[in-house]
């Protein structure tokens, strides 16, 4: 072989690795990208899977506030957060959106959402509860304890009843089951989904310091 092909040999070499080693780079830092952008997605729905569980003991405690002690203040906040859930007033960030849309905004598949659709359906029916307990206090709202009658406290109990009762407590119970399984789904696929993305990285990485 002589000196001339040798160094044609090399030169091609030296460029075909410097070709490979450039898409490398690219797809590299591509990939970074969407390491990042899975991580940033999977903190998301997170928190909104997580805020399924949240809202629904925030909205017991809340009637649970209102109906014992008879201040407003906790019904405001009630309707607020139910309105908040069906799209009816706005989030902390001012947007005005389903909880069900936030969820598909974020990636969230059909199937995993019917998953959750339980839950809010159920979440609902308690709500409806929830409402008539408020209306048997609505009357007196306003007075404190001592003031009432008879029959303003017998009613007082009956709707601290419906929301401490056997019943109350199951029909709970059958909310938080679907939210737990749907907080496993989303947890599990996110966390899939970021380890496959930083496999890619670090498979390309190891290539990339292959060729150098």
């Amino acid at each position: 072989m002589t000196i001339r092909l040798m160094l044609r040999l090399v030169f091609g070499f030296t460029i075909s690795a410097s070709i490979l080693l450039l898409v490398i780079s690219l797809s590299l830092k591509s990939n970074l990208h969407l390491s990042q952008a899975a991580a940033s997605q999977r903190f998301l729905l997170d928190n909104l899977a997580a805020l399924a569980e949240t809202n629904s003991a925030h909205l017991t405690r809340l009637a649970r506030q209102h109906v014992t002690t008879l201040n407003t203040d906790y019904l405001a906040q009630y309707n607020r957060l139910v309105n908040q859930i069906q799209g009816k007033a706005p989030w902390q960030d001012g947007r005005t959106i389903t909880y069900i849309d936030r969820l598909k905004e974020a990636g969230v598949e059909p199937q995993d959402l019917d998953v959750l659709a339980e839950s809010t359906k159920k979440s609902m029916l308690l709500v409806e509860t929830e409402v008539k307990a408020f209306a048997l206090v609505k009357p007196f709202l306003g007075m404190s304890l001592n003031q009432l009658n008879d029959f303003q406290k017998a009613e007082h109990n009956a709707a601290i009843n419906l929301l401490f009762n056997q019943q109350y407590e199951d029909a709970k119970k059958t909310i938080v089951e679907p939210v737990t399984q749907f907080l496993k789904i989303i947890e599990d696929k996110s966390s899939q989904r970021v380890e496959k993305t930083q496999a890619k990285v670090t498979s390309l990485s190891i290539s990339s310091v292959s060729l150098v």
